[in-house]
């Protein structure tokens, strides 16, 4: 299990130099809310039937995995919080992006939620 996690916060430092100027300078923050944003998105696929859900569960697979690797000593409980607040947000997001009758507002929706998933798929090598 030593060699297992510490090849994964190699892996999350590695993120790190790759990730935007505005990441959060704690990582496992954004792991969390990344993998809340994953979280969302993988159900939405799999109530509405897209193709998208492996990717996601993968997605969601990962960042679980590097918020476990880099979460500090004592701060699971917060990161699990905000993992939930992250979901919440973006299922809103993509429930208006579907839904939503008013055009306009379907598509900021979307576009927000896209650009969610954009910048999280940035923290991870090859995103």
């Amino acid at each position: 299990m030593g060699f297992m996690r510490t090849r994964l916060y190699i892996l999350a430092f590695l993120c790190l130099l790759g990730a935007p100027v505005s990441a959060h300078p704690n990582p496992a923050q954004s792991f969390a809310a990344c993998a809340g944003r994953f979280s969302a998105e993988m159900e939405h696929a799999w109530l509405l039937g897209t193709s998208h859900l492996t990717q996601h569960q993968t997605s969601l697979a990962t960042f679980v995995s590097l918020v476990e690797a880099s979460a500090p000593t004592g701060s699971r409980r917060s990161l699990f919080h905000l993992r939930v607040e992250a979901k919440l947000a973006h299922a809103r997001l993509l429930h208006a992006g579907t839904f939503v009758r008013e055009v306009k507002r379907a598509a900021f929706a979307r576009a927000t939620a896209a650009h969610f998933i954009r910048e999280c798929r940035k923290l991870l090598l090859g995103g």
